[in-house]
């Protein structure tokens, strides 16, 4: 099973990242970090990533922490096998279409580095 993480690229003026106050289609977003886990039902893959790219410790977690990446956040997307989730102040909402990906030159920032090849 195919999981890919993807962080919010849309900014205001000043930067701020607008992901924070949750996903929206038209969103610019960057993939991060990918991996391949067993066969898992997607809702506990996608629980799983959260808490592995937020307080986890082991081997994938030090992965993503050593790429320099920023925590797993509301705005975000995980998808697991061609579903998008994109994680909400509480839980996460089901997408049938992939993300707009954010342009080369605008889609790195602070934590957030683009998945390269």
């Amino acid at each position: 099973m195919l999981i890919r993480i993807y962080h919010n690229g849309a900014r205001d003026e000043e930067g701020r990242n607008l992901g924070f106050f949750g996903y929206k289609p038209e969103h610019p977003m960057v993939l991060v970090f990918a991996y391949v886990i067993p066969e898992l039902d997607p809702g506990l893959a996608i629980e799983e990533a959260f808490h592995t790219f937020n307080v986890g410790e082991d081997d994938l977690a030090q992965a993503y922490r050593a790429r320099r990446l920023r925590s797993l956040s509301v705005g975000d997307i995980v998808a697991v096998d061609g579903k998008f989730y994109s994680c909400e102040n509480a839980g996460w909402i089901t997408h049938d279409t992939q993300p707009v990906l954010a342009a080369a030159e605008s889609s790195e920032f602070h934590g957030t580095r683009p998945l390269h090849g």
